[in-house]
C-alpha cells in the first residue's frame, strides 16, 4: 500500500507521515531528506550554489554512485534541515537527473514495503497511483511561526522571505511543480492539532 502527502513546507507533512507511518506499522520516506542528502554530500565535496553549473559531470557522477541510506537520514535531520542544505537541494531538485535518481529510490522501496511517502510530487509524478492521496496546506502566518519554533528564530521576516520563495519555486519549476493531484485530499493544518490531522488522515483511510 502507497500512502502520498504532498504539500507546501512548513504545513506539518513530514511530522504527520512519519506518525502516520509508525502508527500503521509502515516504512516512512521523505523525499525532501533524499533531496538534502544528496545535497549534503555534494558539498562535503567541494560543489556548492555557486559552482555547481560549471561542474555538472562531476554532479552528475556523484549524484549517480551516492549510496542512499534511508535509516541514516532521520538520523542526520538536524544537519540536512539546515538552511543551506536545503536552500541547495532545491536548486538541484530542478536537475532531471538528480529527481531521477530519488525516483528510483523512491520505487525501489515501493516494491518492498507498504509505504507513507511524503513530498511535493508524489502523487502527480512519483505514484500517481498510490492507495489515498493528500494534500496539506496553511496559512502562511502558521507556517513561518511553526518553522520559527522548528528552528528556535524569531527572524520571522526572513522566513517569510524563505517560504514565499520556496513556494514559487516549487510551483513554478520545469521539472515535477509542486501540484495538487485531481484525486488528492485536501489537509488544512492551519488551525488543528497534530492529534486531530492524525485522526483524520485515519478515518479517510479507513475508509478505503
Amino acid at each position: 500500500m502507497i500512502i502520498a502527502i504532498d504539500g507546501y513546507s512548513a504545513t506539518g507533512k513530514s511530522t504527520l507521515a512519519k506518525l502516520l507511518a509508525k502508527k500503521m506499522g509502515y516504512l516512512h520516506l521523505n523525499s525532501g531528506l533524499i533531496f538534502r542528502a544528496i545535497s549534503y554530500n555534494l558539498i562535503s565535496n567541494g560543489i556548492v550554489k555557486d559552482n555547481f553549473q560549471d561542474k555538472m559531470k562531476k554532479v552528475e557522477q556523484l549524484t549517480s554512485q551516492f549510496d542512499i541510506q534511508i535509516h541514516k537520514l532521520e538520523e542526520s535531520i538536524l544537519e540536512l534541515k539546515k538552511p543551506s542544505i536545503s536552500e541547495f537541494g532545491t536548486h538541484i531538485a530542478k536537475l532531471e537527473f538528480v529527481r531521477e535518481k530519488v525516483l528510483n529510490v523512491l520505487k525501489h522501496f515501493a516494491e518492498k514495503f507498504d509505504l507513507v511517502v511524503d513530498g511535493r510530487d508524489i502523487g502527480t509524478v512519483v505514484f500517481p497511483n498510490a492507495d489515498i492521496k493528500f494534500f496539506f496546506k496553511a496559512d502562511t502566518e502558521i507556517r513561518i511561526i511553526r518553522l520559527g519554533i522548528e528552528r528556535n528564530s524569531t527572524d520571522f521576516e526572513g522566513m517569510r522571505t524563505e517560504i514565499e520563495k520556496r513556494d514559487k519555486e516549487d510551483v513554478l519549476r520545469t521539472i515535477s511543480p509542486l501540484k495538487r493531484a485531481e484525486d488528492a485530499i485536501d489537509i488544512d493544518t492551519s488551525h488543528i492539532t497534530v492529534q486531530q490531522t492524525l485522526e483524520t488522515l485515519e478515518r479517510y483511510i479507513n475508509e478505503l
